[in-house]
């Protein structure tokens, strides 16, 4: 057998490629030996494989050379379940049980092979294969997201600056220098537990372990404000979240600098009580004329970036809550903005006001196929 230059280069490139699959690498040196004379007792012999292997592959190389050290294409199993079996499951999966008159929020993997076998489906799948189906779609009923079907009709409008703003803008000019943006928030009714035992540490092969049972120690309130180029965070515990506490906190963070000899101050909140916009917006401009309230619209707290920080902080501090009183619960959040204000680093915001009018689109082409207002919640 006679190898070109170019036969020769290839076969010998696959025996030097690390990540090359065994059978390329046996068929080439089956080839390069063969190509040297050596019979073909000699080349199993030496390769350890069987003599009708060798005699297999060295004449199907002769016949179609290079091409044919590729595998052929085969059949495989044959399907087990029809296309129509398939796109049932799948159909069935994608259906809220209500509409089949069952008592049930959602699907799971038994009850969607409980329904597959009253409608004496042949051949029927098991829950394993049921399982494998309808992961290659992504399809998973046993999960939910919340979503709000009704907007602000001034949604953009509202939402346009607030993320101009992150992105260094305001009514079209960048932000100077002495302008600084400020984003605050509350969580309010953060219960206060005592857990019967006190929480253990995780072990080797073991989890940490927090008690069931809980003896509540009362209820406080965080109001936050996150400085939104800076990155540093200023945080108030009042007894209650009112309007008071909260023009108390704002006149704390505003007599601070670099916000009492800013330019702009650019404050921006949500419709709460607390701060609601008929009555918060022009306080805020009397107390401190360099400062202006910009609202998100509403049902879009996601767009205010101190729910970012809320929610860093519920993750890191307050879960799981295991407080002797609410004195350890304060504490322990004074240290959580101590710890971050050390190395503060505001958050890299990559939403525009370009990616909130494509999704407005999308939002509304979905609402003009489902026009009554629905309210759901995702969870696993």
């Amino acid at each position: 057998m006679v190898l070109s230059e170019s036969e020769r280069s290839r076969l010998e490139a696959s025996l030097r490629r690390t990540s090359a699959p065994f059978r390329e690498v046996l068929r080439a040196r089956i080839a390069l030996l063969a190509a040297e004379g050596t019979s073909n007792h000699e080349i199993a012999r030496t390769l350890g494989c069987a003599l009708q292997t060798v005699k297999t592959w060295r004449k199907r190389f002769v016949r179609d050379r290079l091409a044919a050290l590729a595998d052929r294409p085969r059949s495989g199993r044959p399907r087990q379940f029809p296309a129509r079996t398939l796109a049932t499951l799948k159909a069935i999966a994608c259906e809220l049980p209500a509409e089949r008159g069952l008592p049930l929020s959602r699907f799971s993997l038994s009850e969607i092979h409980s329904v597959l076998r009253k409608e004496r489906l042949r051949p029927l799948p098991s829950r394993t294969t049921l399982w494998r189906v309808l992961h290659q779609d992504g399809i998973r009923p046993w999960f939910y997201r919340t979503w709000i079907h009704k907007r602000a009709p001034d949604f953009l409008e509202r939402a346009g600056p607030i993320l101009d703003l992150y992105e260094g803008q305001w009514n079209g000019r960048p932000l100077g220098p002495q302008d600084q943006v400020i984003c605050a928030d509350e969580k309010t009714g953060v219960q206060i537990l005592q857990r019967k035992v006190a929480t253990r540490a995780p072990r080797p092969k073991e989890r940490g372990k927090v008690e069931f049972e809980y003896t509540r120690k009362g209820t406080l309130c965080f109001q936050g404000a996150l400085d939104v180029r800076h990155g540093d965070v200023f945080g108030g515990l009042p007894p209650r979240n009112t309007a008071e506490s909260f023009r108390a906190f704002v006149t704390e963070v505003m007599e601070k600098e670099p916000y009492a000899t800013a330019s702009r101050v650019f404050w921006v909140i949500d419709n709460g009580s607390a701060h609601h916009p008929k009555s918060f917006g022009p306080w805020l401009k009397g107390a401190f004329p360099q400062a202006q309230a910009v609202h998100t619209p509403v049902h879009a707290s996601w767009v205010d970036q101190e729910e970012l920080f809320l929610a860093i902080l519920t993750k890191k501090a307050l879960t799981p809550r295991d407080f002797r009183n609410r004195e350890e619960a304060e504490a322990r959040i004074r240290g959580f903005l101590a710890r971050w204000n050390r190395h503060p680093r505001p958050f890299r915001w990559t939403y525009t006001r370009e990616d909130l009018r494509a999704d407005l689109k999308r939002w509304s082409e979905e609402e003009s196929k489902n026009p009554e207002p629905l309210h759901r919640e995702e969870k696993g």
